[in-house]
């Protein structure tokens, strides 16, 4: 008896280490890398947190520009509802990158029990005056998308979705 209630005690201490372990994903531009670390299953009503690293790849010294928050996160569930999207607001921001140069951010989450997808985007982004070259926005990007909304997407970074499961 003591051997069994020994055995399921590990098991289940195993699946919570299993279930604290992140997952890093990054995704490369050609100035920029977008790397997000998740957690995969976390616990319900208890925060988590997602960590992004923002790396300028470049070899020059530019002017970076971009409107509102850099890096933005977009949250919904199973049926498409948006369970939490950071705010976009309309201010324009200019900031020297430099070879190497590192943003990081830190987000905490609750979610109730489900399964949760998590997208990391950046705002549209503009090195001396000139849009980047995004990656990743190929699920945002549809024929009926105007000229000024098709720029948009194209010069921003996209990542995800991440699945998380609240359980």
């Amino acid at each position: 008896m003591i051997v069994i209630i020994n055995i399921l005690t590990s098991c289940s201490h195993q699946v919570d280490e299993l279930d604290s372990k992140p997952i890093t994903s990054s995704i490369k531009s050609p100035d920029f890398t977008l790397q997000v670390t998740a957690p995969m299953n976390v616990k319900a009503k208890e925060e988590f947190k997602v960590f992004v690293k923002f790396t300028y790849e470049g070899k020059k010294t530019k002017l970076l520009q971009y409107s509102g928050d850099k890096i933005n996160f977009i949250l919904y569930n199973e049926e498409m509802e948006v369970y939490y999207e950071s705010g976009y607001p309309d201010i324009a921001n200019l900031e020297n990158v430099q070879p190497g140069d590192i943003s990081q951010l830190e987000e905490s989450f609750i979610l109730e029990k489900g399964k949760y997808y998590l997208a990391v985007r950046t705002s549209s982004l503009s090195l001396d005056g000139i849009s980047i070259k995004g990656v990743g926005n190929e699920d945002y990007i549809t024929e009926d998308v105007s000229p000024l909304k098709l720029r948009m997407e194209e010069s921003k970074i996209t990542l995800g979705p991440i699945v998380i499961e609240a359980y």
